[in-house]
């Protein structure tokens, strides 16, 4: 008997081959802490001690498509949401049960019409869905969240460009 993760997988005509990594190595990377940066490196809507914990009952925006094609949504809900939906995502159930999910490409704040990143099924008019905003990870979009409790970003660290010949380094 073998435990362990398995990496990549290599598709032959009649075999699969697969390359693994012994468990425990793949648990040694886990836990490390964050990484010193300006922005935010918490996921949005994650919880626990290290999340995000923005709370997705008060964020997301629920209603009824009016209108639908491939990619182009509308919904009058859209307009009420506080913030941009774009990089956010939208969730509906298909007609077969699943819950489905897509990626908000675009949509400014105020409009009832958002669109989606291409590819994968679509919703139709009629369809109930929930569409949740994204964080851009900065202080500001922490602080219009009600949520600088929790944000992961280093406020104070020194703003260097690399191409303008200032060292990167601490010295």
């Amino acid at each position: 008997e073998w435990i362990g993760v398995v990496i990549q997988p290599k598709f032959g005509d009649a075999e699969i081959e697969l390359t693994c990594e012994p468990g425990n190595g793949y648990n040694r990377a886990r836990g490390q802490g964050s990484c010193w940066q300006r922005t935010c490196g918490k996921t949005p809507y994650s919880t626990g001690l290290r999340g995000c914990n923005l709370d997705r009952a008060v964020l997301q925006v629920t209603g009824e498509l009016s209108a639908a094609s491939s990619q182009w949504l509308s919904a009058p809900a859209f307009a009420d949401s506080a913030f941009t939906l774009a990089g956010g995502f939208l969730t509906w159930t298909a007609a077969n049960g699943l819950l489905m999910r897509r990626e908000v490409a675009a949509h400014e704040q105020g409009s009832s019409q958002l669109v989606l990143v291409p590819g994968g099924p679509s919703p139709a008019m009629g369809d109930a869905v929930i569409a949740l905003p994204t964080c851009p990870r900065t202080w500001d979009a922490c602080a219009a969240r009600g949520n600088t409790d929790n944000y992961g970003g280093s406020l104070f660290k020194p703003v260097k460009n690399p191409v303008d010949g200032v060292s990167m380094s601490w010295g």
